[in-house]
């Protein structure tokens, strides 16, 4: 049995593709909000909420879990460093897939930081406002070291995470509650209504809209603050699908002589 880590694109794509070839899989989200229905239809079964190590260990051991495929998000860093110890200490065959980089997208209207900390004091001495695209989990980092009244936040559209922003102190008339990638026409409208002068992104490649993002700053005359993907040191990483399935195949193959 093949255990799926996602709720990414590429997890779909993935999904699709192991469906195809016969493999049986059991999907894990942290959510159900980036679960397409037919997903869940391709999956064996399909467990959302996030998991500690110890709970990882229960569910492989009893699905009899022989592969673990990570498409989880790239900066979901504690997801694939307890996937990383668990499948090491069972013995089981860990598979990261991660969607390419831009980030080495040059650009006068980026700048780029390795972590929120750096971005955050780079804007403390700046002026005008500022929109957040980097997700509900930073938010309260802003709030913490910034002015309110220059933050505005695009967080997704639900009841839980609405609540976790306003409990973080942005303004209720400063949050836009949608789900994206958007467009190049959607940021610069954003942007534009707002007039926001600095627009936060993580670096999730071209998968989760940077492209766009950079595009609408360009366009604009404004600043992306791009927080750089943290420095993984995975033991089997992937960016090209066939190259991925080519070695998930010949695993499966030299688990039938075991």
């Amino acid at each position: 049995m093949i255990a799926l880590f996602g709720g990414t694109t590429e997890s779909l794509v993935i999904a699709e593709k192991l469906k195809s070839r016969g493999h049986p899989f059991i999907l894990f989200t942290a959510t159900d909000f980036h679960v397409h229905s037919h997903i869940r239809q391709e999956a064996i079964n399909h467990q959302a909420g996030p998991l500690n190590q110890e709970e990882m260990a229960q569910v492989f051991q009893k699905e009899n879990i022989k592969m673990v495929i990570d498409a989880t998000h790239p900066f979901a860093v504690q997801v694939s460093e307890n996937l990383m110890h668990v499948c090491e200490s069972l013995l089981i065959s860990y598979y990261r897939f991660e969607r390419q980089s831009i980030s080495t997208r040059k650009s006068h209207h980026v700048r780029r930081f390795s972590n929120y900390d750096e971005g955050i004091q780079f804007l403390k001495n700046t002026e005008g406002n500022i929109l957040l695209s980097t997700g509900s989990h930073s938010v309260s980092l802003f709030t913490k070291s910034l002015p309110t009244e220059r933050l505005y936040v695009r967080v997704l559209p639900t009841p839980e995470i609405l609540k976790k922003t306003i409990e973080a102190g942005v303004i209720k008339d400063h949050i836009m509650a949608m789900k994206g990638p958007f467009s190049q026409e959607m940021n610069v409208a954003m942007i534009k209504f707002w007039n926001i002068s600095y627009l936060v992104s993580k670096d999730s490649g071209s998968q989760g809209g940077l492209e766009e993002k950079i595009k609408s700053v360009e366009e604009t005359k404004t600043q992306l603050i791009l927080i750089e993907r943290p420095q993984m040191n995975y033991p089997k990483a992937y960016n090209n699908l066939d190259r991925l399935f080519k070695d998930i195949k010949d695993k499966m193959e030299a688990l039938k002589h075991v």
